[in-house]
């Protein structure tokens, strides 16, 4: 009996957030293959030949706002969830949305949350799920096989490594850290920010104040001992611009960086951080502040800890719990993948299809993305596959039409005579009523009259010539 094939839909190839860590740790233990796109948009259809060919028995994929979860239904393949954040949570959602998050949920065979707050809120969602496990970004042993660099000059380096961006309000708002560097820049500390991919020019841009210093990115293992030459790491939230909603969603998330600064073997300093603080205040290798006041940032107190905490908090330390989550979604045996091919007929039907246009009435979005704009013309079979029209149904409207247009090309069209067939030879009136009385019309002289008859002789003689042609 062979192993069952695991199938990772992972889409980047450079190393970064949860998937890559809950990603290598299933990689470690029961083998397996990662899909990968270079596409942004309709990454889904990349991997549809992939998993025909391996046919596994078990999908990881990342949840949130993405919709890899559609991939694994549509050939009835079990999967389960690595769900780090939660879309409706952090977001106002739509009812359609809310719908595709419900979809998403409570189909997946097994789910994996990096914050128990984050199980409770789609418990009180109503959610049905019956298989989670509660799983922390910590970071895996492997990753701390390096020695620490020598400390920076002084004793107020501080060193932020994640995503932010520029200015706030949107769904990223609480990234907006330009405010708080500048404070602790102001109370004699330097600012070291190594930003998420694609996003050096956020980091320059925020570099041109004096005392904060920009550096690239490079992949996380090799940040972890970048890391470890600073005195402190920030995990932290802002406030000021950000709206209710996106401030309550910093109170519920577990993020990389509530461990990342204890693997790198500093201790952290939290501001506004959220559930997180209570992790590394009450483990020991870090502190919060109240506020960035000068006095509170110039008397901030480290923490020190002993080394070799830092190998103790490890993903591995979860990994009984990924094991039970797995063994139960297997249970959920994936049915046989059957790929319909078409038929000669269906064919020639879609080669008529691809001739027809559909005008979007609202705009697509595929993935998080913009795709397509309200109003814009698309292909029928795009349309088609992405749902927003079911094939038969286009196929058939087609066959419909061109029935009725050759049906009306062959059929014999019945008209009443206008010659009267018991007179001499004049032409009946049409439609003649004869009750009413004639009435008179200003504008209706002789000509117009005589015109009309000689449109009406020249008719009949069309009529005629299509009759004898028939007989």
């Amino acid at each position: 009996m062979h192993d069952p094939v695991f199938c990772y839909l992972q889409q980047h190839d450079y190393a970064v957030g949860s998937a890559h860590k809950y990603f290598t740790l299933l990689r470690k233990r029961y083998g397996g293959v990662t899909l990968r796109s270079p596409r942004a948009v309709g990454v889904i259809q990349d991997w549809k030949e992939d998993v025909q060919r391996l046919k596994p028995e078990l999908i990881f994929c990342r949840g949130d706002w993405l919709k890899y979860y559609q991939l694994p239904m549509m050939y009835d393949i079990p999967y389960i969830l690595i769900e780090q954040d939660v879309h409706s949570l952090r977001t106002k959602l739509k009812i359609r949305q809310l719908e595709i998050e419900r979809e998403m949920i409570e189909n997946a065979a097994g789910i994996i949350f990096t914050s128990e707050d984050h199980l409770s809120y789609l418990r009180d969602m109503q959610y049905e799920m019956d298989n989670v496990g509660v799983i922390h970004l910590r970071p895996l042993k492997q990753m701390l096989a390096w020695a620490a660099k020598p400390k920076l000059p002084g004793d107020k380096n501080l060193v932020y490594a994640g995503g932010l961006v520029k200015s706030g309000g949107g769904n990223y708002g609480y990234r907006n850290y330009k405010s708080i560097f500048k404070d602790f820049v102001k109370a004699g500390w330097t600012v070291h920010i190594y930003g998420s991919k694609n996003q050096y020019s956020t980091v320059r841009e925020l570099a041109k104040n004096k005392g904060i210093m920009a550096h690239g990115w490079i992949p996380y293992e090799e940040l972890l001992q970048e890391m470890s030459q600073y005195t402190a790491g920030l995990q932290a939230y802002a406030k000021e611009d950000v709206n209710d909603r996106q401030f309550n969603y910093t109170k519920y998330c577990r993020p990389n960086k509530t461990w990342d600064y204890l693997a790198a073997g500093i201790p952290t300093i939290g501001l506004y951080a959220g559930n997180c603080a209570k992790i590394y205040v009450e483990g020991g290798w870090g502190i919060t502040i109240p506020n960035t006041d000068r006095s509170t940032l110039e008397n901030i107190e480290l923490p020190s800890f002993p080394p070799g905490l830092r190998y103790e908090q490890v993903m591995e330390c979860d990994l009984p719990i990924m094991e039970r989550v797995v063994a139960k979604a297997l249970k959920k045996k994936a049915k046989p993948i059957v790929v319909k091919e078409e038929t000669e007929g269906e064919e020639s039907d879609m080669a008529d299809v691809r001739h027809l246009w559909y005008r979007l009435e609202k705009p697509v979005i595929e993935n998080g993305r913009l795709l397509y704009g309200r109003g814009r013309r698309i292909p029928m079979k795009e349309a088609i596959r992405l749902g927003l029209v079911k094939k038969e149904v286009v196929v058939k409207e087609k066959i419909k039409r061109r029935v009725d247009k050759k049906k009306a090309r062959t059929e014999k069209v019945e008209t009443k005579p206008l010659v009267d067939e018991k007179g001499s030879g004049g032409f009946k009136k049409a439609f003649e009523d004869k009750d009413a009385k004639p009435k008179k019309r200003k504008g209706r002289g002789k000509g117009k009259k005589k015109k009309e008859l000689e449109s009406l002789h020249s008719t009949l003689q069309v009529i005629e010539k299509m009759d004898k042609k028939e007989e």
